[in-house]
Formats: C-alpha cells, sequence, structure tokens
C-alpha cells in the first residue's frame, strides 16, 4: 500500500521547472517593490539636489535598456542643495507609450503639482528617482487660509 501512495505522489521534474520558470519570467502578473524604510537624516544625506518644484510635463521615450524612460520636467521654485538653475529634469525608468506600459514603481509625478524632491545623482544610464522612492518625493499642497 505504501508502495501504491509513492506512485501517486511522485511529481515530475519537469513540472516543477516549469513552475518555477513561470513564475520567475513574473506570468503571473504579481509584482512588488521593496525599499527599505529611511529616516530623514538617510534621504538627506543621499540627495545630490533638495529642491521645491512644480511639475510642468512629462514625457516618455523609448530607451535601449530599460524599455521606456520617463522624462518629467520641473520649474525650481526654491532649492536647498544641487546645482543653480530655474529647472530639473528626471529621467526614471518606465511608463506609457505606444500601447506598451513598463512600471517600474516609481514616483510618478502630475503637471501642476507641487513637490518636494529629494534626488541622488543619475546613474551611469542618466536616470534617477528620489531617494528611497517615495520617502524622497513629498507633495506640497496649498490650503485657503496660508497653511
Amino acid at each position: 500500500m505504501a508502495t501504491d501512495n509513492m506512485k501517486r505522489a511522485k511529481f515530475h521534474p519537469l513540472a516543477l521547472i516549469a513552475a518555477l520558470l513561470w513564475s520567475a519570467c513574473g506570468v503571473s502578473g504579481a509584482a512588488a517593490t521593496s525599499v527599505l524604510p529611511l529616516g530623514l537624516d538617510a534621504i538627506v544625506a543621499h540627495a545630490q539636489h533638495i529642491a521645491h518644484v512644480r511639475c510642468t510635463g512629462n514625457e516618455v521615450e523609448p530607451d535601449a535598456t530599460v524599455g521606456l524612460v520617463t522624462v518629467t520636467s520641473f520649474v525650481v521654485l526654491d532649492r536647498v542643495r544641487g546645482a543653480a538653475g530655474a529647472t530639473l529634469t528626471v529621467r526614471q525608468a518606465g511608463g506609457e507609450r505606444d500601447g506598451l506600459a513598463i512600471d517600474y514603481r516609481v514616483p510618478k509625478f502630475q503637471p501642476g503639482d507641487e513637490y518636494v524632491l529629494f534626488m541622488p545623482a543619475a546613474s551611469k544610464l542618466g536616470l534617477a528617482s528620489p531617494v528611497g522612492l517615495a520617502q524622497g518625493a513629498f507633495g506640497v499642497r496649498s490650503e485657503s487660509g496660508g497653511k
């Protein structure tokens, strides 16, 4: 009887390999991004640029390395750290263009909205996202009454 159960419980190695490949390729559609929580001191320490900005637009461009790149333009309202200039341009991996969507779970910015950004130096590919992803991008909102 034990032999019969062992025959039924036997698995096929090819099925296991196929399941592992299936999940490794991301076919399930599940996605996650893990980012370690950072304190304000760490966010400031890793930021090459710290600025209060207003988003003026987003353009998505094809990129041979990461597929798509979203180029976001900002007007600088106030700068705490970084090179002088009236504008700041951020190139982040991902975006949507011509029916292709690539989402690397980086912060997204809306034209007209204001932010305080803590930006690191750009990578060798010319890409940068806020320090700690969403941890380095603070939305600014004005309320009536000046608060």
